[in-house]
């Protein structure tokens, strides 16, 4: 009986150590396929030698599918699971130059990341790419791809994170995209992408931060993009999209940003705006948008920077803006307001920029427009202001730029700002008084300009 215990025992361990070594040789197998599937496309890139991959054992008998010499898990960029699989690509600014199609997408089933921005990779997406069911992270952007997005990236449905951003990608966005439900991250800016943004878009309900802007997208904004109430950035800026702004966004609660500058949008901005309580940084410059500014961004108490700029409103600015406390930045310019500027303003300790230029205000400046002596910019030049120049702006220490040129105020620019010796009135350096009629006391000093502060990969910073 014992021996027969023994005899059964024997045979098990004989069958487990079998299992161990057929599964130990399929890894290693797979390995081999994965090592060579890596050699045989960085000997085609173009400057393999010069690239950050350079210390890869690539060798003669290597690229042709020989045993590579070590485990691509030791490799620079690579990293394996504890099945020794590869499971991380991150050749980010590794100087690559070359195409996908070369690389073997089959042959790495448990690739979950790919990083391969901010280097030369040129052609177009290749297909082969959404064969990896477990890819979470993927990110070509930075690079010079051509062509259209394939509507096979709807396949990727594991999908984190997708950046395509700043190539040469033209076509419109697939429909297919909103088939990407795990999707936070979409990053497409800096393309030539055209045609409309799908309403499929509205599927992705998980997305955190859109960015579509730099484009020459068309078309109305989708209403289905207020589903998307986990949104935190929204970035659709510097295309060419037309129609109202659609109320449906109000919906996101969780937004802090939202720039739809540069397009054509038109129609009055909704009052439904002032339930976004989340929001720190609203910029919708440079459109056609008309009617009046709502007095319900007053709400909007955590909101930092309002552009309005060149646009066609009209009426007057509402006192609820004072409301807004943590303003730094209001632009105003180029539109068809009128009115006084309200007292309310000087509410706005925190405010560094004021820009009322290009407008149809009367009245006086605010008596205390530098009462948190933070105002570094104030441009309420071509107004029709009238007055002395208060005492708190020449007593404004904070003050470095100041445009009064085009109104009717009184005052002698020696003396006003005689006070704040950042004003030079000598020339020097790039901050100067001008005055070309001292009839009307004009006061002007240099404008090195204002830009909209461009986002950078992931946004840019709205402290």
């Amino acid at each position: 009986m014992a021996r027969l215990i023994l005899e059964n025992l024997a045979l098990q361990i004989s069958l487990v150590l079998f299992i161990l070594l057929h599964s130990s040789l399929s890894v290693a197998s797979d390995s081999t396929q994965e090592a060579n599937a890596l050699l045989k496309w960085a000997a085609n890139l173009h400057n393999f030698k010069d690239s950050n991959i350079s210390t890869w054992p690539l060798h003669p008998e290597n690229a042709n599918n020989s045993s590579p010499r070590t485990s691509p898990c030791n490799w620079l960029g690579i990293s394996c699971n504890v099945q020794g699989m590869v499971e991380r690509l991150n050749l980010t600014n590794a100087g690559l130059n070359g195409m996908l199609y070369e690389f073997s997408f089959s042959s790495f089933p448990d690739l979950t990341y790919i990083d391969l921005s901010i280097n030369l990779l040129f052609g177009t997406i290749p297909l082969g790419i959404t064969q990896l069911s477990k890819l979470i992270y993927l990110d070509l952007s930075y690079n010079l791809l051509s062509g259209s997005i394939p509507p096979e990236i709807g396949l990727l449905t594991n999908l984190d994170t997708l950046h395509l951003a700043a190539n040469h990608l033209n076509g419109s966005i697939p429909p297919e995209i909103g088939q990407l439900t795990s999707l936070t991250e979409l990053a497409l800016y800096v393309n030539n992408l055209d045609g409309h943004i799908p309403a499929s878009v509205g599927n992705m309900t998980k997305m955190l931060r859109l960015f579509l802007y730099d484009n020459q997208l068309s078309g109305s904004i989708p209403q289905q993009l207020g589903n998307l109430t986990n949104l935190v950035e929204l970035h659709m800026d510097t295309n060419s999209l037309s129609g109202p702004i659609p109320i449906t966004l109000s919906s996101l609660t969780n937004l802090t940003i939202l720039h739809l500058y540069e397009n054509k949008l038109s129609g009055p901005i909704p009052n439904e705006l002032g339930n976004l309580k989340s929001i720190v940084d609203l910029e919708l410059s440079q459109n056609i948008l008309n009617g009046t500014i709502p007095a319900s961004l007053g709400n909007l108490r955590e909101l930092k920077f309002l552009y309005l700029s060149n646009n066609q409103l009209s009426g007057p600015i509402p006192a609820s803006l004072g409301n807004s406390s943590q303003l730094r930045h209001l632009h105003l310019r180029g539109n068809h307001l009128s009115g006084y500027i309200p007292a309310s303003l000087s509410n706005l300790s925190y405010l560094t920029v004021l820009d009322l230029s290009g407008n149809q205000f009367i009245g006086f400046l605010p008596s205390n427009g530098c009462k948190g002596q933070s105002l570094s910019f104030l441009n309420a030049s071509d107004n029709h202001l009238r007055g002395p120049i208060p005492e708190s702006l020449r007593n404004c220490t904070s003050l470095v730029y100041i445009l009064l040129n085009s109104n009717q105020l009184e005052g002698n620019p020696f003396e006003d700002f005689v006070v704040n010796s950042k004003l030079q009135k000598d020339g020097s350096k790039s901050q100067q008084i001008f005055w070309s009629d001292l009839k009307h006391m004009e006061i002007e000093v240099t404008n090195r300009g204002h830009s909209d502060c461009r986002k950078q990969y992931n946004g840019h910073d709205t402290t």
